[in-house]
């Protein structure tokens, strides 16, 4: 079937002028390509922000942990003389409580059981000692060989520097003694003004550059002095452990000679506190009878404290053994110096008493905050604290 379209056409021709505009009309285009190249820009500037906020200081919460020494009843009887309450400092020596034995056939039994139980904790007081003592070694030993390396280096500048004046001051006294022969030369005719002149800038040349090393060897000499304030003071820290008395020994000595005492009569014992300390726990109540072996007190040692924190896993990566953090103490303002420990990294459960400071946080990663409190500032073990640890993007 053939269509003819009137005076000879080959389309149909419009019968209104929005027919021709719709034929007429093109397809507008849209910028996807600017679109895609806009949002890869907006998400490597999001990206970047992200990244450089992760290389900020961490920040989360810890529990004060200390060495903690539990004072047992050596035998069956009644506890005396107990007054102590969670949180109390306690020193070195001081009575804890007083055991009367309420079998006095079974004294000798007692005598012994009690001397074992002195013996294992002066055991145990002497291991915690000897540890310290082999940290504060350690420091030392590492201290000394950064202050011997630095000692060699600052010498080696100087040696250098010392070298490289003598070598140009040669030169500058050869080159001077050129300059004033050819001047003496151009006086008696046998030199022209350019070879004088040429001889004189060289002889200046080498002065200058001679200056320049006398000055780089001064410098060199009043750098040559290094700072052993670190090292001494670990020094004394390690004699001061290594010069202090076991401080269980008066202890011992003590509770033999009350044992002595006890051999004739069921006398009241009394269990001494074997270091300065905060207590942290007691079992009993003054007038109860306890069997042997049941734990009456528990002490925390005052001079061997740390931060037991804990971080979210993504935050791990910020800390590093060694590094640097900041403790605050309730009620202070101002925060404590401390250094990661290298025993931190494990994934433990959050403790419940941290459950309201971090409350997103059901496991963490164990971090260790070794730290010394500045005397007369008090802690008590088992408070919380808040640890800032910086970040190398702060």
């Amino acid at each position: 079937m053939q269509i003819d379209f009137q005076n000879g056409g080959t389309t149909q021709q419009p019968v209104t002028p929005a027919q021709t505009q719709m034929r007429h009309a093109r397809t507008r285009k849209r910028p996807v390509l600017r679109i895609v190249i806009l949002l890869l820009l907006l998400a490597a500037i999001g990206g970047g922000l992200w990244w450089y906020s992760r290389l900020g200081a961490v920040y989360t919460y810890g529990l004060v942990a200390a060495r903690m020494t539990p004072y047992y009843a050596p035998f069956e009887g009644v506890v005396g003389e107990l007054n102590l309450e969670r949180g109390d400092y306690v020193e070195e020596g001081q009575a804890l409580f007083t055991l009367t034995s309420t079998q006095p056939d079974n004294v000798k039994e007692a005598q012994d059981a009690l001397l074992e139980e002195i013996d294992r904790q002066k055991e145990r007081a002497d291991e915690a000692r000897e540890n310290m003592i082999a940290q504060a070694q350690k420091e030392v030993d590492r201290l000394r060989a950064a202050y011997e390396e630095d000692v060699a280096r600052r010498q080696a500048a100087v040696e250098t520097a010392r070298a490289e004046a003598a070598k140009l001051n040669a030169l500058y006294q050869s080159r001077r003694e050129r300059a004033d022969r050819v001047a003496e030369l151009y006086d008696l005719g046998a030199a022209v003004r350019s070879d004088v002149e040429a001889a004189e800038d060289a002889a200046q040349l080498a002065y200058h550059n001679w200056q320049q090393a006398q000055l780089a060897l001064r410098l060199a000499q009043e750098r040559n002095v290094v700072d052993d304030a670190a090292l001494e003071k670990a020094r004394l820290e390690l004699e001061r452990l290594r010069e202090g008395d076991p401080a269980d020994t008066t202890a011992l000595d003590r509770g033999r000679v009350e044992l002595a005492v006890a051999q004739t009569r069921p006398a009241p014992v009394s269990v001494r506190s074997l270091f300065d300390g905060v207590v942290m726990e007691v079992g009993a109540v003054d007038g109860a009878q306890v069997e042997s072996g049941r734990v009456v007190a528990t002490v925390a040692t005052r001079n061997n404290i740390w931060v037991e924190a804990y971080v979210p896993p993504d935050e791990a990566r910020l800390v590093a053994e060694g590094a640097t953090a900041q403790v605050y103490l309730p009620g202070r303002e101002e925060p404590i110096e401390g250094t990661i420990a290298e025993d931190s990294g494990s994934a433990v459960r959050v403790p419940e008493i941290l459950r309201d400071k971090l409350p997103s946080l059901m496991m963490g990663v164990y971090v260790r905050v070794n730290f010394t409190p500045p005397e007369g500032v008090p802690v008590v073990p088992g408070s919380r604290v808040r640890i800032v640890i910086p970040g190398p993007g702060e």
